[in-house]
């Protein structure tokens, strides 16, 4: 706090400021994108279409989700101390793409979960 008040109380560290057109300097906002960590992380949606057991379940859900050409990701989950199979689509960060997505599935009458991350 010293530091703070010896810089900003010196005239000559003030009208170096001014110089350099920095004199709202104590007007930053907690919003400004300088502090904002989330400015520069762009949310990521996942759609999943399930959690089975059965390999010809999953044989099904992907091959529905082939033909309206989408690429479904099939990844070994744990529920239940069972090894099953997580199907999901994604990750998609334009919000547009991951609408007509959705749109998509609903046309088809595809069940699915919104994930987001």
């Amino acid at each position: 706090m010293i530091i703070f008040d010896i810089f900003f109380h010196n005239s000559k560290y003030i009208k170096l400021l001014n110089a350099k057109n920095l004199k709202n300097i104590g007007n930053i906002s907690p919003n400004n994108f300088l502090f904002d960590k989330n400015l520069n992380k762009e949310k990521k949606h996942f759609v999943q279409l399930g959690i089975f057991a059965k390999p010809h379940e999953v044989d099904k859900i992907k091959a529905e989700v082939n033909l309206l050409g989408l690429n479904p990701n099939i990844e070994n989950y744990l529920l239940n101390r069972k090894l099953t199979k997580r199907i999901t689509l994604g990750p998609y960060l334009n919000y547009e793409i991951f609408e007509s997505i959705l749109r998509k599935l609903e046309d088809n009458k595809i069940k699915y979960i919104i994930l987001n991350e």
